[in-house]
């Protein structure tokens, strides 16, 4: 659906101490009686302290009386104020990762970011959607192997958050190295069904999931 541009827009934002602190912040917007039109949150350095900002937009009067609750829901701290100069720009790095979960796993997917980086000795900034589970995670560093210990690091602890790790953009030396899509339910039954629309392999070989 296409929907006009609000007349007017304010953000909220709260920066916490940690994964935990976030997950809360997260929840309280999630759970907030001020329908948000966003729930964004910013972690540039493992370990350290994350951003979560909303965002409010309506009528100015309608965006006036939720900005209290907004600022309620956040915790501690929070305050108004304007677009947040990362609001909708992926984390830079020379590896992108995406990451989903639910609304819910948000601070255990931090965590675990947090300790897949540790033990591959490699410094993940993340950033995106936490209101609907979509997170990226950004590399500096882009030495093959420390990658591939990363991104299976977190494919191992995946179930804990219900999510996925997807290899978006790397390196060519990284892309030979690490599975991009990793374990995909159902991949042999959507081999068959490529093969039934594309039976000679014409259509984008080896683009998809299982080198389909």
């Amino acid at each position: 659906r296409l929907h006009p541009i609000a007349p007017a827009a304010a953000y909220a934002a709260v920066r916490v101490p940690g994964a935990v602190a976030a997950q809360a912040a997260v929840q309280g917007a999630l759970h907030g009686q001020f329908a948000a039109g966003a729930i964004e949150l910013d972690r540039p350095a493992p370990g350290g302290p994350v951003t979560v900002a909303v965002l409010l937009e309506g009528t100015a009067a309608g965006v006036a009386a939720r900005t209290g609750p907004a600022l309620d829901a956040l915790g501690p701290g929070a305050a108004v104020a304007g677009e947040p100069p990362w609001w909708g720009v992926l984390p830079s790095g020379e590896v992108l990762v995406k990451l989903t979960t639910t609304p819910g796993g948000v601070g255990r997917l931090l965590a675990a970011v947090d300790g897949a980086a540790a033990a591959a000795g490699v410094s993940a900034a993340v950033r995106g959607s936490a209101g609907v589970g979509v997170l990226h995670a950004a590399l500096a560093a882009a030495d093959p192997d420390a990658v591939a210990s990363f991104v299976e690091g977190l494919r191992a602890a995946a179930p804990a958050w219900s999510g996925s790790v997807v290899v978006l953009e790397a390196p060519a030396a990284v892309r030979d190295a690490v599975d991009g899509w990793g374990p995909v339910a159902g991949v042999e039954l959507m081999r068959r069904v490529k093969d039934r629309f594309d039976p000679d392999g014409r259509l984008s070989p080896g683009r998809f999931v299982g080198g389909i």
